[in-house]
């Protein structure tokens, strides 16, 4: 058994690191970028198409994931600091 150590971060890198994943996943996919074998195996003509199709699936996801962050992580770290400003003018630690 394994422990995943999770960091806190704001909810945009997480979806940053989602990218991320995504990309390293693709590059996992069998017949996705090395032809139509994997160790040694050959893998069937059917099985070589729904593994690039699924590839290709993952890399049109890498796109629709990056604006959001780039454009909801400055807002979101706006927020948190205003957020922080208002506990603190309050006498408030932040959590």
């Amino acid at each position: 058994m394994s422990a995943k150590v999770v960091e806190i971060c704001s909810p945009w890198q997480q979806v940053a690191d989602a990218a991320d994943r995504i990309a390293e996943l693709i590059s996992d996919i069998p017949a996705a970028h090395n032809g139509d074998t994997f160790e040694g195996f050959e893998l069937t003509e059917e099985s070589q198409k729904e593994l690039r199709l699924a590839a290709a699936l993952l890399q049109r996801v890498i796109p629709l994931l990056q604006p959001a962050v780039n454009r909801e992580q400055p807002r979101y770290s706006k927020h948190t600091e205003r957020l922080e400003e208002a506990q603190a003018a309050r006498g408030k630690r932040p959590h």
